[in-house]
């Protein structure tokens, strides 16, 4: 298999490469056999790039919305055995872990929710988005951890580890969000907690503020706990190491944001490399 990055589906739009930022998941690649780690590596590129395109600042709605639909008929190409060329390697890659077209539209649906929708209701209204952002980007990882063995169980542990993981990204990235006009935290929350956007906006760190970011943690560890929960019934674990990676890095994430009470006006929350390799040891 051909390794595939970011930069391959930019240039098939004729567009620069958005970001080389290192990731998280990309940490927790390198331990998979190889053709494994190429299409790991494959279509989280992918994901993010479509991401990307969303989230880049010098580009027009209707662009980002056209690009968006671009890929999505794309992708109905491809499963229609109508190939772009430039698309041949990627293709080789879906088709032989047979990774379902409808897990494709439900990602860039979700992340075309992103140009429509900047505000969540309630906890039900954010999974909804974590659904289609996150816990179908592990829904389609399982055909190649799983070499397409899946059972029900392993789905539920994609998809609450999907929560769990864009839980513990929203509480990181509150400010950050906040700033490109996004509050991923429900309505509902806020209300609760009597504070508001325009208090995040000031960095308004408070008493109310902590107990609000104290429920969001909580959710992010409900989800956890139901992930682990699902991922006790699979009787061959070693699959998921890769996975289990990203939990204890995300996790580990999650405790530093809590010891710092919630302070996440103080900068982004970020763990070093040897972190990092001392979470994954503990594994």
């Amino acid at each position: 298999m051909k390794l595939i990055t970011k930069s391959t589906f930019a240039d098939i739009e004729h567009i620069p490469n958005i970001s080389s930022e290192k990731s998280n998941f990309r940490f927790a690649f390198n331990i998979l056999p190889r053709d494994k780690r190429i299409a790991i590596t494959a279509f989280y590129s992918f994901c993010s790039y479509i991401d990307d395109i969303v989230d880049e600042a010098d580009i027009e709605q209707i662009e980002k919305q056209n690009r968006l639909a671009f890929w999505k008929e794309s992708i109905a190409s491809m499963y229609g055995e109508n190939v772009l060329p430039t698309l041949t390697d990627f293709w080789d890659i879906i088709s032989h872990y047979s990774i379902p077209q409808s897990n494709f539209n439900i990602l860039i649906d979700g992340i075309d929710r992103d140009l429509h929708q900047h505000t969540y209701a309630d906890e039900e209204d954010l999974l909804s988005y974590c659904y289609g952002v996150a816990s179908i980007v592990g829904l389609s990882c399982l055909h190649i951890f799983t070499d397409n063995h899946i059972t029900e169980d392993m789905r539920q542990y994609a998809i609450n580890l999907g929560y769990a993981l864009q839980l513990s990204n929203i509480i990181r990235d509150v400010v950050s969000d906040a700033q490109r006009n996004y509050c991923y935290i429900p309505l509902s929350d806020l209300q609760q907690y009597d504070y508001s956007f325009d208090d995040i906006l000031n960095f308004r760190y408070t008493t109310h503020f902590i107990a609000l970011m104290e429920h969001q943690y909580l959710r992010a560890i409900k989800y956890y706990d139901i992930a682990n929960s699902y991922l006790a019934n699979i009787p061959d674990k070693s699959q998921f190491k890769s996975p289990e990676m990203m939990r204890a890095i995300y996790y580990a994430i999650l405790q530093k944001i809590k010891q710092r009470k919630y302070n996440i006006f103080e900068g982004k929350t970020k763990l070093t490399k040897y972190e990092k390799l001392k979470v994954i040891l503990q594994k």
